[in-house]
């Protein structure tokens, strides 16, 4: 009960901070960080992948009612969560799976890897609908290389800011 309180203060703050602040926030007119997908990282592992799924649809449901787009967010943010499963793996040891939630609290360095992986693919594809034409495929590839390091550079400084638990 206390961990799902937990989920959906933090829900609501990331979608508040990413409609508020983030959203407004434009490097050159190529770099927005789009920091909301990290919640969608650390959810718990043990968290099943349809809820998790589910949880990333409402995510990105309420950033697009934020940023006036039509549904980019949330398909970006589905398929962050249905990725997830497969990338941690790659990414974790076997006991680092075990633990609650994916952070850098808990994976050490390789959660910068998973991340990194997972805010490109998200990026690539949020912006990609955006465009929605292959013709622009420079500027997007462009977009997305600067908006994943202004959000890995948000993700780093929020990680290594957060204390460990004990």
């Amino acid at each position: 009960m206390r961990e799902s309180l937990k989920l959906i203060a933090y829900f609501v703050l990331y979608v508040l901070l990413q409609g508020l602040i983030l959203n407004n926030i434009h490097l050159y007119g190529l770099a927005c960080p789009y920091l909301y997908v990290l919640f969608v990282l650390t959810l718990p592992t043990a968290m099943s992948s349809s809820v998790a799924m589910l949880v990333a649809f409402a995510l990105g449901l309420c950033v697009d009612v934020f940023s006036g787009s039509y549904g980019i967010h949330a398909a970006a943010s589905v398929l962050v969560a249905f990725l997830r499963p497969y990338i941690l793996p790659l990414i974790a040891t076997r006991e680092n799976l075990e633990k609650a939630a994916p952070s850098y609290a808990n994976f050490g360095k390789s959660f910068f890897a998973y991340a990194a992986i997972l805010v490109v693919l998200h990026h690539f594809v949020l912006f990609m609908l955006e465009a929605f034409a292959f013709a622009h495929i420079g500027i997007v590839l462009l977009r997305t290389l600067c908006s994943a390091l202004a959000t890995m550079a948000l993700i780093f400084c929020l990680q290594i800011l957060t204390p460990k638990r004990r």
